[in-house]
């Protein structure tokens, strides 16, 4: 195994547990206690589809700053589901 190949899989695996990170800190995703297996994988994948969205908007703010910024000011929830600036 190579030191390039080493690294990019490091990497690639932090770069996963920081996803999980930030579903489980923002969204409480570990506390989720649904019991059907559709709605726990629709839920997740909306979840993930928000911090997506979120990422994109070039406000500089924490993923759970830019939500609560969604929250008050439709315009700002405007902006990051059609991620453009208004």
């Amino acid at each position: 195994l190579s030191g390039k190949r080493f690294s990019e899989a490091v990497r690639s695996h932090w770069s996963i547990e920081s996803m999980h990170w930030v579903l489980d800190v923002t969204f409480r995703e570990d506390d989720s206690r649904t019991r059907e297996r559709t709605l726990g994988n629709n839920l997740s994948w909306l979840r993930r589809f928000a911090v997506t969205l979120l990422k994109r908007h070039p406000v500089q703010d924490s993923i759970r700053g830019k939500m609560i910024r969604c929250l008050m000011n439709t315009r700002v929830l405007t902006e990051v589901l059609t991620n453009q600036q208004l």
